[in-house]
């Protein structure tokens, strides 16, 4: 089963812009902040089967498990703050 972990708030960070690291959108903190607290964007930090670390938003996460069901199980952990989901894309299609 593959982990992936939700960034949450982001303050105090010496970086001032998290970006997805396939697609390459961008926000500031304090944007990303506002959008995560309307729920029209998040990013997950998630390690593939054959990847290092990468930051995702969640359309690139989705597509990102989608090659990697091919691999494994298809079943992701996906950890938010003190709770955990268990995420079945064995028959995702996106």
């Amino acid at each position: 089963m593959l982990t992936a972990e939700v960034i949450r708030y982001i303050y105090n960070s010496q970086k001032r812009f998290i970006s997805c690291d396939d697609c390459g959108i961008t926000y500031s903190h304090s944007d990303y902040n506002v959008l995560l607290d309307h729920q029209k964007i998040i990013y997950i930090k998630y390690k593939g089967p054959q990847k290092k670390n990468a930051t995702l938003c969640h359309e690139c996460f989705c597509h990102n498990i989608q090659k990697a069901c091919s691999l494994v199980d298809g079943r992701v952990k996906l950890v938010d703050g003190s709770e955990a989901y268990i995420l079945n894309f064995s028959d995702y299609n996106g």
